[in-house]
C-alpha cells in the first residue's frame, strides 16, 4: 500500500472522528469508495493508463488535512484573486471554497432565478435546500469504480458545490464555482466535489475554477459529475491555475440523455502536474458534445489529459478538440478513446490533438484510441506536433513586425481555435487576454 494511500485512509478516518464536518448522509457510497481504496487500487508507474506520466512523487507523499478556520478564511490573497483576477470576479453568482470547504465570507451567490439551486453539498445533503434529494440520488453515481483519486475523494470530501436546474429553466446568468487552496507549511490534500444535475428543458452556463495561494507542495483531488436530462443544453467551463509545486488530479464525469447539448472546455494555465480524466457516457440519441481543452505549458510543468466518450445510443455527434502550447522542460499527454458500441449506429466523432512547441526540451506523448463495434458511423482522429511555421515568421517580420510579437501572434493564432468556442464574448476576452499574457510573461515566445 503506497504512502498516499495510507494517507487517504488516514484521512477518513480522521474525518469520520469530527463527524460534525463530515458529509454523513452518504455512508454507503463512503463506505465503497473506502474498501476500494483499500485494495491495491492506486496506480503505479508500470499501468498503461500512467506510464507517460511521472505519479511516483504524489503516491510517496504522506498527506494531511488542508488546514481550515479562520486564518484562510481572512487570507488577504484571497480578497485580492476576487477582485482583481478577471476570471475570479467574472460572475454575479459565486461559490468560493477554501481549502475544501464552503466560505460565505467570499461567496457571492445574489439573488438566484427560479428553478435554479446552489448550494454546499454539506447543506444539501443535511436538508438545508429542496435539492437534498437530488444531490443524494446521483451523488457518486457516475463515476467508475476503476477511478482510484475519485474513490479518495468520495471517501474523504467534507463539502463541495451542488448545482440544481429545474426542468425547462433557462438560466442566463453563469454560475461560478471556485476552490482555492491555501498552501502551509506541511502538504495536504483537499478533495473538492461539484455535483451539476440539469433537468429536461434546461441550460445552463457553470464556470469551475482552481486557483493556489502561497508557497509549498499540496494536492488537489477534484471530481466532478454532471447529468444532463433530456433536451438540455449544457455549457461547462473549467480553469486550473494551481501553486507551481502543486499536483491536481481531478476526475470528471458526464451522463447525457436524448436531445442534449453539451460543450465542456479546460483551461491549464498553471501549475506543477495536472492529471484530467474526462469521461463522457452519450446515453440516448441525437446528442451533440464537444470537450475541448487549452493548455499553455512553461519551465517543468507536466499535463496528462486522458479523455473518453462512450457511444451507446445511435445518431449522436461528439467532437474533441485539445491544443497545447509547450515551452521549457514541459510534458504533456494525451490519451483519448472514442468507443461505440454495437447499437450506436450513425455515429459521428471527430477527435483532433495539435501540440505546438516553443522550445527543444518540450516533450509531447500522443494517443489517439477509436474502439468500434457498430459499422454505419463516421469516425476520425489526429495527432499532429510541430513547431512555428518559419515563413510565417519572416513573412511577418519582414512587415515590419519585430520577432517577438510575430512569435506571438502565430501562437495566439493556434490557441484561438479552442477559445472561439467560447460563447459567451466577454470571458472570451478575458481568456484571449490571459492567453496572451502568459506567453508574453513566462517567456515562451522569447524574451
Amino acid at each position: 500500500m503506497s504512502s498516499a494511500q495510507k494517507s487517504f485512509i488516514n484521512n477518513f478516518e480522521a474525518l469520520k472522528e469530527a463527524r460534525s464536518n463530515e458529509i454523513d448522509s452518504v455512508p454507503a457510497v463512503r463506505s465503497d469508495a473506502l474498501a476500494r481504496l483499500n485494495e491495491p487500487a492506486l496506480p503505479a508507474a508500470r499501468d498503461d493508463d500512467w506510464r507517460f506520466v511521472n505519479i511516483a512523487p504524489v503516491l510517496k507523499q504522506e498527506f494531511g488535512i488542508a488546514p481550515t478556520g479562520d486564518e484562510p478564511e481572512s487570507h488577504e490573497d484571497i480578497k485580492t484573486i476576487l477582485t482583481k483576477c478577471p476570471i475570479g470576479s467574472f460572475t454575479p453568482h459565486r461559490m468560493v471554497f477554501v481549502n475544501g470547504r464552503f466560505s460565505s465570507t467570499h461567496s457571492s451567490v445574489g439573488s438566484l432565478p427560479d428553478g435554479l439551486t446552489v448550494s454546499s453539498l454539506a447543506t444539501s445533503f443535511a436538508g438545508g435546500n429542496c435539492g437534498a434529494e437530488n444531490a443524494l440520488n446521483h451523488f457518486g453515481k457516475y463515476v467508475p469504480h476503476s477511478q482510484p483519486f475519485a474513490s479518495a475523494n468520495t471517501a474523504c470530501t467534507q463539502d463541495g458545490a451542488f448545482i440544481h436546474v429545474s426542468k425547462g429553466s433557462v438560466i442566463s446568468e453563469m454560475i461560478q464555482v471556485l476552490f482555492i487552496t491555501v498552501a502551509g507549511s506541511e502538504v495536504a490534500v483537499t478533495h473538492p466535489r461539484l455535483l451539476i444535475v440539469v433537468e429536461e428543458s434546461a441550460s445552463v452556463e457553470i464556470m469551475e475554477s482552481y486557483y493556489g495561494l502561497g508557497e509549498g507542495a499540496y494536492l488537489t483531488n477534484p471530481v466532478l459529475e454532471i447529468h444532463g436530462a433530456r433536451n438540455s443544453n449544457i455549457g461547462h467551463y473549467r480553469f486550473c491555475y494551481e501553486g507551481k509545486d502543486a499536483s491536481h488530479v481531478s476526475v470528471q464525469e458526464t451522463h447525457l440523455e436524448s436531445d442534449t447539448n453539451f460543450t465542456s472546455q479546460t483551461f491549464n494555465f498553471r501549475g506543477g502536474l495536472c492529471r484530467n480524466d474526462i469521461g463522457m457516457v452519450l446515453a440516448g440519441e441525437g446528442i451533440d458534445a464537444q470537450i475541448n481543452a487549452l493548455y499553455v505549458l512553461t519551465d517543468d510543468q507536466e499535463v496528462d489529459n486522458h479523455t473518453r466518450i462512450e457511444h451507446t445510443k445511435p445518431h449522436c455527434d461528439s467532437r474533441e478538440l485539445f491544443k497545447g502550447v509547450l515551452g521549457g522542460h514541459s510534458h504533456a499527454v494525451f490519451n483519448g478513446l472514442i468507443h461505440v458500441l454495437e447499437d450506436a449506429q450513425k455515429t459521428d466523432s471527430k477527435q483532433s490533438n495539435m501540440h505546438l512547441l516553443l522550445s527543444p526540451d518540450a516533450q509531447i506523448d500522443a494517443q489517439p484510441q477509436l474502439e468500434i463495434y457498430a459499422d454505419d458511423v463516421k469516425c476520425t482522429h489526429g495527432a499532429t506536433i510541430g513547431q512555428l511555421d518559419n515563413e510565417a515568421l519572416f513573412y511577418l517580420k519582414a512587415r515590419g513586425i519585430n520577432a517577438i510579437d510575430a512569435k506571438t501572434i502565430l501562437t495566439e493564432a493556434f490557441a484561438g481555435d479552442v477559445i472561439s468556442y467560447i460563447k459567451n464574448e466577454e470571458l472570451r476576452n478575458i481568456v484571449t487576454k490571459l492567453t496572451k499574457k502568459l506567453l508574453r510573461q513566462d517567456g515562451l515566445v522569447g524574451k
